[in-house]
């Protein structure tokens, strides 16, 4: 018990004793180091001199002279007009369609290629008498077939964009009054 009641005091210098000793061996090694001699080198005794190597000197030599000799087995030139022209080669068989022979099946068409072919087949399909698009627009509002152009501007001086929209639209399929439609654009 008294040992765990003396522990913050005798922690610290254990602590300090053992870095005390620490540092004391390192001095010490160093003390060592300093001490001792280093061992001599081998080569130590020996004189330090440099002399380059001279070269020696490089005698020039001669090349021998080239004699020509005689080929041993001479060749014969060839008669040109006696060579035989080349034989033409045969041009090459076309080869066979091998897709048809596996029975693959016809690649996809692109999209482009599918719209393009939509569209052919309903303008192959399309006679004069083949209903087309229709667009059926109603009156603007209650009475307005019945009323005279400067009636229907006056009405538009005060008409929100909505509504100039529907006149403009209902006149450009009907009537086509040209005043009422100048009128639809301001």
């Amino acid at each position: 018990m008294n040992k765990l009641l003396l522990l913050p005091l005798t922690l610290p210098l254990a602590i300090a004793r053992g870095a005390t000793a620490g540092a004391l061996r390192a001095v010490a090694d160093v003390i060592e180091d300093l001490a001792t001699p280093e061992p001599a080198s081998p080569y130590a005794d020996a004189p330090f001199s440099y002399e380059p190597r001279r070269a020696e000197p490089v005698m020039p030599v001669e090349p021998e002279p080239v004699v020509a000799t005689p080929r041993p087995h001479a060749v014969p030139e060839p008669d040109l007009e006696s060579v035989p022209e080349p034989v033409p080669s045969p041009e090459p068989e076309p080869l066979p369609d091998v897709v048809e022979d596996l029975d693959l099946p016809a690649p996809e068409p692109t999209r482009g290629d599918a719209a393009r072919l939509r569209q052919e087949q309903r303008e192959a399909a399309t006679t004069p008498e083949s209903p087309g698009p229709e667009i059926r627009v109603d009156e603007p509002w209650d009475g307005y077939r019945a009323m005279t152009a400067p009636d229907v501007i006056d009405r538009l001086r005060v008409a929100d964009d909505a509504t100039k929209a529907v006149v403009r639209l209902f006149e450009s399929t009907h009537r086509n009054r040209k005043t009422i439609i100048a009128a639809t654009a301001g």
